[in-house]
């Protein structure tokens, strides 16, 4: 099923998108992005999109969806991290306190992302945190430049 057209009509009926305004990288990155970050009913890339919402997981597997129908290759990566009161402050402080005491084990999703076929050129990519948490401290990438590698949302231990 494509999704393009269907992530481009849900986007234009939340005036996210112009009548104008095409699905590029640049704007699936974004769009994806900027969901809120809460779970779905689950990470299917259609009920991302129809929920319009999503963990690191959901939303990058409806990113690699989008971006594979306008012609990239995506790897998607998963890594063990740990919230600790360090690296999360940003975290509520019932989380916090929890972290401040002993480490939280968990798995965190992003992508690979091959920007040029003909030098074989792969870029890191993570749409997880809405631009808006950038003013919190957390690490939301603002934009989608081919060739530039993106901030990993987590401390990877082991990819």
């Amino acid at each position: 099923m494509a999704l393009i057209p269907l992530f481009r009509d849900e986007a234009r009926r939340r005036g996210l998108l112009g009548e104008d305004e095409r699905v590029t990288a640049e704007v699936a990155f974004r769009l994806v992005r900027d969901m809120p970050y809460r779970r779905a009913a689950d990470r299917q890339p259609e009920t991302v999109l129809r929920e319009w919402q999503g963990t690191c997981s959901g939303k990058h597997y409806l990113l690699a969806a989008l971006l594979e129908e306008l012609g990239y290759a995506t790897i998607t990566i998963l890594v063990t991290h740990e919230f600790t009161a360090e690296n999360s402050p940003w975290l509520p402080p019932h989380l916090l306190a929890q972290a401040a005491e002993r480490p939280v084990p968990d798995v965190h999703t992003f992508l690979r992302v091959q920007h040029d076929r003909i030098a074989d050129d792969w870029m890191t990519v993570d749409a997880t945190w809405p631009a808006a948490a950038a003013r919190l401290g957390m690490p939301a990438n603002l934009e989608f430049v081919p060739g530039d590698d993106q901030q990993i949302a987590s401390d990877a231990i082991e990819i």
